[in-house]
């Protein structure tokens, strides 16, 4: 399946700051989107710790050679960045929440995975698979 990758963000109308982060990994048909929790303090922190994560989780996975279903290799990285978000805000900004919105994209050779998640509290993401 021949796939064409795009990926453009804009403020909005409502926002001075940016909360949007993204990643497009052609290679590893890998497609990211996070957009902050608009009105939480720190929401383009945590969209790009997020996406930093995801992306590094999968990496790391990747280069170990584990195998895991697209839907749970999803799963796996979204609760590390979960984890991360949430262990930043503790760090960063004591006494307030820090969140995100995440949805990710991962296609395989015989199926495709989705997953999103909406919390910087400690809590499961949903993650589903599709056969092609």
């Amino acid at each position: 399946m021949l796939l064409t990758t795009c990926a453009v963000t804009d403020t909005g109308r409502k926002r001075e700051r940016n909360e949007d982060c993204f990643l497009v990994d052609d290679e590893r048909r890998l497609f990211i989107v996070a957009d902050g929790i608009g009105g939480h303090l720190g929401g383009e922190v945590a969209s790009q710790l997020a996406v930093e994560t995801i992306g590094q989780v999968l990496e790391r996975v990747e280069r170990a050679e584990i195998t895991l279903l697209g839907q749970d290799l999803l799963r796996f990285a979204f609760r590390a960045a979960n984890r991360q978000v949430f262990q930043h805000a503790q760090a960063a900004f004591p006494g307030h929440e820090i969140g995100t919105t995440a949805v990710a994209l991962l296609f395989g050779r015989t199926h495709v995975a989705l997953a999103h998640w909406a919390t910087a509290a400690p809590t499961a993401c949903a993650a589903e698979r599709w056969t092609a």
